[in-house]
């Protein structure tokens, strides 16, 4: 079927092959490259992100740490509203800190005791406030105190550990996920480069089936060129190619045939057997034109040829005919005048 297709439709298919072999690496390449982006994309906003965010949360409870020593030991009343203000500033940043850190179910217990740790602030800060420094030391200072902070440190410590460790899983998976797709486009590249060979052979057969015949056909129409009917083609194809084939046989056989009934002819003339014609309904168009041409050539010897015998069969008889009144050209005409002479 491929075979006598069109070389349209061949030539169609060979570029078809490539721009959808070309078409489906581009498209899985594009595809494992998203794939990858999305993962570290995941990986960032699930692991990393929080992990910066707990970090700086652990800063945030440091300072207010510092800020509250800090608070306890000033008596001048302005300096200790500037370092309220900053403590205040300090919770809000926490508390936001907080809130993006992950999940709820992971980050409740912690905002429980960020909680527990903010109000006990508060109170030492109003105690301060009131210069009820050693109350609020006590207070900020003594196993309750120490135990609130400690324990924040400690689900800190515990959320940072999580972290830590779910980042080292998804730098794990994005290694693994990395040589997968690494793998699988070097196999892709093999496929394409098995499919580049494939696809030039394929190329390489087409012009070899468009190049070979061309040859055969310009061989045959260069015979024919120089006399020789006798050189035919092998090529049976159905697309263009084939066409042009089958119309130089065609003529091939056409030019042989007229040369063959041509051929006949002469021959007839040189045996003498002037009542021989040529065939003009085995030809058509100007091969029939031809043969036509011929038979009148013909004719126009035959008629004066047969006269002339006809006179010179009376004269030897002794029979002395009329003069030859029919007219003729040439040749024929002069042998008409020595005819007529003869009579005379």
């Amino acid at each position: 079927m491929f075979k006598n297709a069109s070389l349209s439709f061949k030539l169609t298919s060979g570029f078809c092959l490539i721009a959808m072999i070309a078409l489906t690496i581009s498209v899985y390449a594009v595809n494992r490259i998203g794939v990858l982006g999305g993962y570290f994309d995941t990986a960032y906003d699930e692991a990393v992100a929080p992990l910066e965010e707990l970090a700086n949360f652990g800063i945030e409870v440091s300072a207010v740490k510092s800020l509250l020593n800090y608070h306890l030991v000033e008596l001048d009343e302005s300096r200790m509203e500037n370092i309220e203000s900053q403590l205040m500033e300090k919770f809000k940043i926490a508390g936001e800190l907080l809130d993006q850190t992950g999940n709820k179910t992971e980050t409740t217990p912690l905002k429980t005791q960020w909680k527990r740790v903010e109000d006990l602030s508060k109170k030492v800060i109003d105690e301060s406030k009131r210069f009820q420094k050693e109350d609020a030391s006590q207070r900020l200072n003594t196993d309750d105190g120490l135990q609130r902070f400690l324990m924040l440190d400690k689900m800190m410590a515990s959320l940072l550990n999580e972290r830590v460790t779910q980042v080292a899983d998804y730098q794990t998976r994005s290694l693994k996920l990395r040589n997968n797709v690494k793998r699988n486009l070097i196999l892709f590249s093999i496929v394409a480069i098995l499919a580049a060979l494939c696809i030039s052979y394929f190329i390489y057969f087409i012009s070899r089936r468009i190049r070979i015949p061309i040859i055969e056909t310009a061989k045959m129409a260069k015979a024919i060129a120089d006399g020789d009917f006798s050189k035919r083609t092998e090529i049976q194809q159905s697309d263009e190619i084939g066409l042009m084939a089958d119309a130089f046989r065609n003529m091939s056989e056409t030019i042989s045939a007229v040369l063959k009934e041509m051929e006949r002819l002469i021959k007839a003339v040189q045996n003498g057997n002037l009542n021989i014609r040529g065939n003009t309904e085995a030809f058509k168009g100007g091969w029939q034109e031809l043969i036509i041409g011929t038979n009148n050539v013909i004719d126009a010897f035959v008629a004066p040829i047969k006269m002339i015998g006809s006179y010179i069969e009376q004269i030897s008889e002794g029979d002395i005919p009329e003069k030859i009144t029919d007219a003729y050209r040439g040749d024929f005409n002069q042998t008409r005048n020595n005819l007529n002479m003869l009579i005379d």
